[in-house]
């Protein structure tokens, strides 16, 4: 049996009864073309059986087909930063872009601005290398939060006002009853850590308080937090809250406040910064900002997607909006 001849952009073109340069334009979301034409173009495509050879494709157009995603170290099991992978990825897949993991050690992102057409960055850390790599090679660079170093013509940002949100959180717990709130942050390495920090310092000297916090590695583990939690509550006079910003590591806490014969939710307050399925399913239910993580990954990827087919539009910037999850640890009314 002859097997059928693959379907070609000529043959779209005569169905459609428009040029190839219509139909080029169309398939690969490049060119004036209106909204009517590429859903016709797409239409007639999709009937014919078109399957188009990416590989050649990507040639035409002198891209590898690849983008890259750059996460922190040693955090890939952290729930947030698995739900913004996906985001990522459910980008990539609706334009067949392949997604590359790179690391923070020098010859990984070196490595990946060669093979890539474009990198999404989430919470960078200052003076990871990849910054100088892309810079070098004019890569186009999305980071999902900012970062010390501004991104140029070829780079985005999307980020959240965390600030406002730690604001906001700790006027919640002041209006549960809370004047001695402490602070677990995560350093101030990165633009996420530094936001926090000072939102919460912000909060004290407004509210007269005498700050009390102590930094927590992202990857903390819940021995970590326990022990950090432990030397807050021992601080006189002791805290009636604790925030914590590394993901999950308001468990930890729990743990602490046990040991010290504390009711979460009635003697200590417990609030994180980042929500999860662990906070909803902790006892009591830990509230939580939401930062709809898969969400943001999309719409990094997006942004670099756009960068990519318009190169040297940027710098383009989007803010990602955060909501506060309020539940029994924070002594709901």
């Amino acid at each position: 049996m002859q097997s059928r001849p693959a379907v070609t952009i000529l043959d779209i073109a005569r169905e459609a009864k428009v040029s190839r340069t219509t139909v080029s334009a169309a398939l690969g979301s490049t060119g004036r073309v209106s909204g009517a034409t590429r859903e016709h173009v797409r239409a007639v495509a999709t009937q014919l059986g078109y399957a188009p050879n990416q590989a050649a494709r990507n040639l035409r157009r002198s891209r590898t087909g690849a983008i890259g995603l750059h996460l922190p170290e040693k955090v890939t099991g952290l729930a947030y930063y698995m739900d913004f992978t996906f985001g990522v990825v459910d980008r990539a897949n609706e334009d067949d872009v392949a997604v590359v993991l790179t690391s923070s050690s020098a010859h990984s992102s070196a490595l990946t601005a060669k093979i890539t057409d474009g990198i999404v960055a989430v919470d960078l850390i200052d003076g990871d290398p990849i910054i100088g790599d892309l810079e070098s090679r004019n890569i186009p660079l999305v980071t999902g939060e900012h970062g010390r170093q501004a991104v140029g013509r070829n780079g985005g940002t999307v980020w959240s006002d965390h600030r406002s949100s730690m604001l906001e959180l700790l006027d919640h717990l002041y209006l549960r009853g809370s004047r001695r709130p402490a602070f677990l942050g995560p350093g101030k390495s990165s633009d996420w850590g530094r936001s926090l920090h000072r939102g919460y310092l912000e909060w004290c000297t407004r509210h007269g308080v005498q700050p009390n916090a102590a930094d927590l590695a992202f990857n903390a583990t819940a021995a970590d937090t326990r022990e950090k939690s432990l030397k807050l509550l021992r601080v006189d006079p002791r805290p009636d809250a604790i925030v914590c910003a590394p993901d999950g590591s308001a468990i930890g806490v729990l743990t602490a406040a046990a040991e010290c014969g504390l009711t979460p939710g009635e003697d200590l307050l417990v609030a994180s910064c980042v929500d999860s399925s662990v906070m909803q399913m902790a006892s009591p239910q830990i509230t939580s900002i939401e930062l709809s993580p898969r969400e943001m990954g999309r719409r990094c990827a997006d942004m670099l997607m756009r960068l990519i087919q318009e190169p040297g539009t940027g710098p383009w910037d989007k803010e990602h909006p955060t909501m506060l999850n309020v539940r029994a640890s924070t002594r709901p009314i």
